[in-house]
């Protein structure tokens, strides 16, 4: 029976932990409790890298997703396997399970996680999409770094992960495939930002051009390339803080002529100067009247006091 096709929900994250590569994989996971051997998975998987855990999301939606924490990993071996496809095996002391459903085309996580501890004993098999050209780093070389990450002090270990993700994110670019040929961008830059939605924030790449404003996440999960928004549409810009920092923008946009969805988009900068720098972009740019008032020059405000909340 055709189930669908899970897409992976970044809610499967811990809290701060930032994604860096994934590639696909033939996957084995035992467990040993009380002597006894007990399979947890087999088959073909989409591993995914994170800076506080390996991710393993099986073929079959019918599978929980499964992690392994690195500080609870206590080897882990490269190895050369059969046509130059590298092998990887794992010890740890503990699996996490994460059940999930497809609705509506989207993972859902829909009971308690379940923590199993014991002996986990995990072998990869990398199969394509190892991070060669995607990334800086090669998904067995990047895995290594990190459990060797894990076992520093607290802030340490932070410190390196963000110089990684730095150096990771100095390879990705914005594709201006995706312009028509009459855009321009007037900022001469591309902007990496954080898109924030409820109980989680999505990293991506944000470019502003004299049409549209577009984001393009990274890594992606969708079949959509990027996100955008019409200039001519938005309504409302709001100057917003964001984890006590005045680095955010609320962008409201509504079709012509109010028909359609509206869109709101809370946009995270990385620092104040960029957010700056594209609210007086768009604070410049003209919009046509859409009959709704929303025509002329675009007002970029900051909210009144009594209705401004730290996110």
């Amino acid at each position: 029976m055709l189930r669908g096709l899970r897409k992976f929900n970044i809610l499967v994250l811990e809290e701060g932990e930032e994604y860096f590569n994934d590639c696909s994989a033939a996957v084995q996971i035992y467990t040993e409790r009380d002597g006894t051997r007990l399979k947890a998975l087999e088959g073909k998987s989409r591993v995914r890298v994170c800076s506080k855990s390996i991710i393993f999301e099986p073929d079959s939606v019918d599978l929980p997703i499964l992690k392994i924490f690195w500080k609870q990993i206590k080897t882990l071996e490269r190895t050369a396997g059969k046509e130059d496809q590298e092998e990887i095996k794992i010890c740890a002391s503990e699996l996490v399970a994460v059940p999930t459903s497809v609705f509506q085309g989207k993972t859902r996580c829909v009971s308690a996680y379940v923590t199993e501890k014991g002996e986990v004993r995990a072998a990869l098999r990398l199969l394509y999409g190892t991070g060669w050209g995607l990334s800086l780093s090669p998904v067995p070389e990047l895995m290594e770094a990190l459990r060797n990450a894990a076992a520093l002090p607290s802030r340490d270990s932070a410190l390196f992960v963000k110089r990684r993700l730095e150096r990771e994110k100095a390879v990705i670019h914005f594709d201006l495939s995706r312009l028509d040929p009459r855009e321009t961008p007037p900022l001469p830059q591309q902007f990496w930002v954080h898109r924030v939605k409820p109980l989680r924030r999505h990293r991506g790449l944000l470019l502003v051009t004299n049409e549209n404003i577009f984001f393009q996440p990274s890594p992606n999960f969708s079949n959509t390339a990027v996100k955008k928004i019409n200039v001519k549409e938005i309504a409302l810009v709001f100057r917003r803080t964001f984890v006590t920092r005045d680095v955010a923008l609320e962008i409201i946009a509504r079709p012509a002529r109010g028909r359609g969805k509206t869109k709101e988009w809370l946009i995270a900068f990385e620092s104040h100067r960029e957010r700056e720098e594209v609210a007086r972009c768009l604070a410049s740019m003209e919009r046509d009247d859409d009959g709704l008032g929303f025509g002329g020059r675009m007002s970029v405000s900051r909210p009144a006091l009594a209705s401004r909340a730290t996110i």
